[in-house]
């Protein structure tokens, strides 16, 4: 009776011990304990493989917290495969290039052509899968019969051309919503103005646990030959606010992190814009630290004008929301609505990228999306506010009508300096400037004039030793998330797969990557915990690649392990046309003699066979 007793214990405890439980969502206390990742940026913490899969085994998916069964029988045991030859020639493929068989033998044909050895294909996009996942939902543009990297695999392999799984780590957004960030809010990065994004916060241990895991998914069922990450950064240099970071920070430095949202002037950060200059009737309530007006204010006719005279739209000190509630407040008369501008005709990328933001900002503080075009300007009522923002070449007409509707008692506020049409003696009557500054893409400070209700002032003295050294300790803190994701999914792949690469895609601006995104790529070569990086050095002729190439050729022959990647066309979106064959070949051969660890272009989607053949017979020959 005994033996019998002890065996059905024994039984239970090996059922319990096969269930597999999504990683819970750690709370965050009011004071956390300090991180464990260091300045070094050589050590993180170790991360046990926690998706064991077992014909027996029901696996909990975090974002559905549904069962899922692990496909057994259905799915074949891959496994990596040798490259050959051993230079990597890889190209990038579109998720949506492998979302049909059909597709994916298209791609699988023209890697062939080119003598291509490596596909880089995106599996992880939007927050979804292209392949039967036990973590996360299948992409929507995939049918539910249909395993994407699976057919991928077994194709490619059998041309003897390697499979790398690229995942894009951060955006987790597809169609404005997150299946990811609803189950898991805390997730998402906060700016300082309390703005969110469905971006995953890489400072969290348990987004990058579940990271991991979908990586240690991929590579252990799925046999792909390497991991590619992209997006592995943070959008801008002003996320990170959430309650989690700032906590601990907060716990590990002796500054409290609130400081650095500037929710009032002066404030230190980073500003682009366009900004005018040469004030003749306007008010300046602000400067930057070269003399610049920041901030001013302008009576014309019977109406105001303000200019933020950089782009506030993009947040990046809690102040710029300050400062526009307070504008449009003071602007809007009774009854009156708030408007945003919006030119006739086809808008170049600059232009929607301004319209897309100061539409959003509007939306989070709570104010509607109306867009008004020159017909509506004619007659649009005097007590609304209108709104005016960046990339924005207004006509004359519209400058003439802009001007119209301030002199009747508007109120205009404009997003960054009108700089294409100060020319106008409209534009410059309104708004009481003359003339262009230079551009801007600076970290400056912003310090008041003279006191204003449109400006938060907080009285604090200008200190700028001081914001340099508590801004780099900030900027410091945030790339050790994104050196522990890196270096925790390095070594858990290394330890049971060794010959699965491991890389990751940096801007080729060196200084941008790692100031303004927090990406370390030097702490990932000197601590080996990439395989290789891989900047992308796009070009529209090929003599600007020479000045990329003057920047990472020492890092290229230092290291040995920098891949270069080529674009394979020209322009974007609707504008896009593919390079002349000759064009790529030579970007090829100056990235080689730079000392390039093999080429990686973007991409296989656009590519025609007239490239692909003389890709074979050329450099990959």
């Amino acid at each position: 009776m005994k033996k019998s007793l002890i065996g059905v214990f024994l039984w239970m405890m090996v059922l319990s011990a096969c269930v597999v439980e999504a990683t819970p969502t750690p709370t965050v206390a009011a004071n956390p304990p300090t991180p464990t990742f260091t300045a070094t940026a050589t050590v993180a913490p170790t991360l046990t493989p926690t998706l064991q899969l077992h014909p027996s085994v029901t696996v909990v998916n975090p974002v559905t917290g549904g069962a899922t069964p692990t496909p057994t029988s259905t799915l074949a045991r891959f496994k990596p495969i040798e490259r050959n030859p051993s230079e990597l020639r890889a190209a990038w493929v579109h998720d949506n290039s492998i979302a049909t068989a059909a597709k994916t033998d298209e791609i699988v044909r023209r890697a062939e052509l080119g003598h291509i050895n490596v596909i880089v294909a995106n599996v992880f996009t939007q927050g979804m899968a292209l392949y039967d996942s036990q973590l996360i939902a299948k992409h929507s543009q995939v049918a539910s019969d249909f395993n994407p990297l699976q057919y991928l695999v077994e194709r490619a392999h059998q041309k003897g051309i390697q499979v790398q799984a690229w995942f894009v780590n951060g955006p987790v957004e597809f169609k404005d919503e997150s299946k990811i960030i609803q189950q898991h809010p805390d997730w998402a990065i906060v700016g300082p103005d309390g703005k969110k994004m469905n971006w995953l916060n890489f400072q969290r241990a348990d987004v990058r646990q579940f990271i991991g895991d979908l990586v240690w998914e991929v590579v252990d069922r799925y046999g792909v030959d390497g991991i590619f990450f992209d997006f592995t950064r943070y959008p801008g240099p002003e996320w990170g606010f959430d309650p989690y970071s700032i906590s601990a920070f907060n716990s590990s430095h002796n500054f409290n992190l609130e400081e650095l949202r500037y929710p009032a002037l002066p404030a230190y950060g980073y500003f682009e814009g366009n900004p005018i200059s040469q004030p003749t009737t306007a008010q300046v309530l602000a400067k930057f630290s070269n003399g610049t007006p920041a901030l001013t204010f302008n009576s014309y006719g019977k109406g105001q004008v303000v200019i933020i005279n950089w782009r506030a739209s993009e947040r990046r000190i809690a102040a710029d929301s300050e400062i526009m509630k307070q504008s449009i407040k003071q602007l809007l008369k009774e009854g009156g609505q708030v408007y945003t501008y919006r030119p006739d005709g086809e808008l170049d990328d600059n232009a929607k990228q301004g319209l897309e933001g100061l539409t959003s900002w509007l939306k989070d503080l709570g104010l509607p999306d109306q867009h008004v075009g020159p017909e509506q300007l004619k007659t649009l009522a005097p007590n609304s506010v209108l709104l005016v923002t960046f990339g924005f070449d207004i006509p004359a007409a519209d400058a003439a009508l802009l001007q119209n509707f301030v002199n009747q008692g508007g109120g205009l506020i404009f997003n960054d300096g009108p700089v294409r049409s100060i020319v106008y003696d409209s534009i410059r009557a309104l708004t009481g400037m003359q003339g262009r500054g230079k551009h801007m893409e600076d970290w400056t400070t912003v310090v008041p004039v003279a006191p204003n209700a449109l400006m938060p002032n907080s009285n604090r003295p200008v200190d700028l030793a001081t914001a340099q050294s508590r801004d780099a300790q900030w900027k410091e803190f945030r790339k050790q998330g994104v050196n522990a994701l890196i270096q925790g999914v390095y070594k858990r792949v290394k330890a049971q797969y060794p010959q699965v690469d491991v890389s990751v895609t940096v801007t080729s601006n060196q200084t941008s990557s790692s100031q303004l995104t927090m990406q370390d790529w030097r702490a990932w070569l000197e601590g080996h915990y990439v395989d290789y990086i891989v900047p992308r050095g796009y070009v529209e002729d090929v003599d600007e690649l020479d000045a990329i190439l003057v920047n990472w050729q020492p890092v290229m022959q230092k290291y040995k392990n920098v891949t270069l990647g080529v674009s394979t066309f020209s322009g974007k979106h609707n504008l896009r046309e593919l390079k002349n064959p000759s064009q790529i070949l030579e970007e090829i051969n100056r990235a080689r003699q730079a000392g390039s660890y093999g080429i990686m272009l973007w991409n296989l989607d656009f590519v025609n066979d007239e490239q692909l053949k003389a890709l074979a017979s050329g450099p990959f020959k």
